[in-house]
């Protein structure tokens, strides 16, 4: 019923973690993920989402409220399950709860019986949901992020940096002379190249960051927290590693990438319209290279 599944547990209280979790364990193949810290819970929520979240609705560094409106503003999060754990009784808690965008609360001393008739619920939803948004969320030839999901990192990226000064960069890539695959071998040996490609990227990938296909031969590279020096070396590796591949009898894989790194108040159509301008700079330098 849970198989693989996640619950993340989020109270300042350690006693308190070590009981919730005693009570996940009695879950079965669910695996329990402690945070005594709300934000460092958001940080591993932006890569890996669980399928369910229990969590404390009173915390020092930031309030059960405060933390569901964040969790929701991420689009892996949207529909993960969150459910309040809270001695609090009153009807104006659980309104609260529900705003922000919580499913429900159960109140302490938590009754066993009820806890895990409410989470094998929540877990069943979490995992549908996940699952749905990485159907959405993967472009289904490459295995890569899609367009939609792609950007939508991006925004929230952007989002990020200003905020908190959170300093990223944006690598936009072309695969080198990609029509003359097509026109000369038909697009099946073209989708192979993207399949191929979109294979060898994921090898190379940090986790935290993201890669997707824009469209056609068009794809995109996110790298948080990554300053311009370091996203050129991570772009050197990502060419390398593509020219790898088998050639077809047209000629080499390659790819020709362009690199920005943001700065703080120039917005979203900014970064991506630099970036793309030092693709065209790499396809004018003779393809196979990175500019920046």
């Amino acid at each position: 019923m849970t198989n693989g599944s996640e619950v993340m547990i989020i109270d300042d209280v350690a006693i308190n973690r070590l009981l919730m979790k005693a009570l996940v364990d009695q879950l079965g193949d669910a695996t329990p993920i402690l945070f005594s810290n709300p934000v460092e819970a958001l940080a591993r929520c932006e890569v890996t989402p669980p399928d369910l979240v229990l969590l404390d609705y009173s915390m020092p560094e930031m309030t059960g409220v405060d933390f569901i409106r964040r969790f929701r503003t991420l689009p892996q999060c949207a529909a993960i399950p969150v459910l309040v754990v809270t001695s609090r009784a009153d009807r104006e808690t659980l309104l609260e709860v529900l705003d922000a965008g919580g499913n429900d609360f159960i109140r302490k001393p938590v009754d066993e019986v009820e806890f895990l008739a409410r989470a094998r619920s929540m877990l069943k939803l979490g995992q549908a949901s996940r699952a749905l948004y990485m159907l959405s969320a993967t472009d289904e030839l490459t295995g890569l992020a899609s367009r939609r999901a792609f950007l939508t990192s991006l925004d929230a990226e952007v989002d990020r940096a200003e905020r908190y000064g959170q300093q990223f960069s944006l690598a936009l890539f072309d695969v080198d002379h990609f029509k003359r695959v097509n026109d000369t071998l038909g697009h099946g040996a073209g989708d192979a190249v993207l399949r191929s490609l979109g294979a060898a990227a994921l090898q190379i990938k940090r986790k935290a960051d993201t890669m997707g296909r824009l469209g056609g031969e068009e794809f995109g590279l996110l790298l948080p927290g990554t300053p311009l020096d370091r996203a050129i070396e991570a772009c050197e590796r990502l060419r390398r590693q593509i020219a790898t591949l088998p050639p077809t009898p047209v000629g080499p894989i390659t790819i020709s990438v362009g690199i920005a790194a943001y700065e703080p108040g120039e917005g979203l159509e900014a970064v991506m319209e630099c970036a793309d301008a030092k693709v065209y700079e790499a396809k004018a330098g003779g393809r196979d290279r990175v500019a920046y």
